[in-house]
């Protein structure tokens, strides 16, 4: 390949001319004469040739091409400097047209359609345009470059191949499509694709879910839970439990919501609030990756005796604030309330810093609590009993 400039054969003729100087400076009249017109000759005749070559020169990229030239979506190729139209190639050799998300990072050899060339590839979505892995140098001519959060791999010095490695993306996103335009040593412009499609994981075996059906018999005794038996054939496998009742409501209900195999699966039917009758229910034992389908476990509630209500216990407000600057403090009072029947309760109190807080009865009256801190105890507030107290006050008051 032609290397020089036309700067570089003005030189060469200005030094060439330069060195004739002393010679025709001793030679006849007429033949210095002579000498002169052939050196002009041969000067104009370089600058010609010099200005017809640099078209193709300027235009080519011995390493590091302009981005965003490799046919992509929104992309040109590089048949705005070299000859086009683009041809079908390079030839890209792939270890495997399939990636594997989160897998090792492999190594692509591109070829030169012909002499010594350059390249230019992207690694995209499909159809999209965002970028996809990662791109790195495989060998001392190639280099990765970025433009607007895309990564292109191209030549760093003009050779027969090139090598550049590839880290698939970490999560599975799909069809991949690499973009990869080449020029030869004549400049001519090469451009094609490959598809690159994601290894599916073969599914890992198959689950149990024993026994196949469960039965709670409630006649006015508290129900004890029962147990699933998870198993699969193989590797351990993840798998999800769930509930669905036919009639009822949310009498069923399994603990824990996923697990892997193998594993038990705690069942609970509670009784409270139905009448009685007999309810049914399922669960399903859900594993994506099994190669049979989820697993269902019938459930049936017999009622045979009239079960508590299902009743709840609530307590407002859910905070107070005392506030004591010296002046005896009011009461504040908790509202306990429950659904259906009436609840026994107890209270108990905690305090994270400041003294004890207590609750209790003192001669007869009730105090939501006492308050000990600073060598004296002060009441500050009615409420529930927890138990009788030593009211006891170190200022001699009750």
């Amino acid at each position: 390949m032609v290397t020089f400039s036309v700067p570089l054969l003005l030189l060469f003729s200005r030094l060439h001319g330069e060195e004739k100087d002393f010679e025709l400076a001793s030679m006849p009249a007429p033949k210095r004469n002579d000498e002169k017109r052939s050196i002009a000759k041969l000067a104009k005749a370089g600058l010609i040739v010099g200005v017809a070559i640099m078209p193709g020169l300027l235009s080519g990229h011995s390493s590091n091409p302009a981005l965003a030239l490799t046919g992509a979506p929104g992309e040109g190729t590089c048949v705005q400097c070299h000859n086009g139209p683009a041809l079908v190639g390079p030839t890209v050799i792939f270890p495997s047209t399939t990636y594997t998300p989160g897998g090792p990072a492999v190594s692509w050899t591109i070829n030169s359609p012909g002499g010594l060339g350059g390249f230019e590839l992207s690694v995209r979505p499909d159809p999209d345009t965002a970028q996809a892995g990662t791109l790195t140098a495989g060998d001392a001519t190639s280099d990765v470059a970025i433009q607007a959060g895309i990564q292109y791999a191209r030549h760093f010095a003009r050779a027969a191949s090139w090598v550049v490695n590839w880290t698939p993306p970490a999560t599975n996103i799909g069809s991949l499509t690499v973009f990869v335009v080449a020029v030869d040593a004549n400049g001519q412009v090469y451009a094609t694709k490959y598809a690159l499609t994601p290894v599916v994981a073969p599914p890992q075996g198959t689950i149990t879910a024993s026994p196949s059906a469960l039965t709670f018999n409630y006649g006015g005794t508290a129900l004890a839970t029962q147990s699933i038996q998870v198993v699969s054939s193989g590797v351990s496998i993840a798998f999800t439990s769930s509930v669905t009742t036919v009639t009822g409501g949310t009498w069923l209900s399994v603990a824990p919501p996923g697990a892997g195999t193998p594993a038990g699966v705690t069942v609970t039917a509670n009784p409270n609030g139905l009448a009685i009758g007999q309810y049914t229910g399922t669960v399903t034992v859900t594993a994506p990756t099994a190669t049979n389908g989820p697993q269902t476990v019938g459930v049936t509630l017999n009622v045979t005796a009239v079960p508590p209500p299902a009743t709840t216990l609530t307590a407002s407000p859910s905070t107070l604030t005392f506030n004591y600057s010296g002046v005896l403090l009011a009461t504040q009072s908790i509202q306990v309330g429950s659904s259906g029947t009436a609840l026994a309760f107890t209270t108990a109190a905690v305090t994270a810093s400041g003294g004890r807080l207590v609750d209790g009865r003192c001669n007869g009256r009730q105090y939501a609590g006492e308050y000990y801190g600073d060598g004296q105890s002060r009441r500050f507030g009615y409420g529930a009993v927890h138990g009788d107290r030593d009211c006891d006050r170190s200022d001699g008051q009750q």
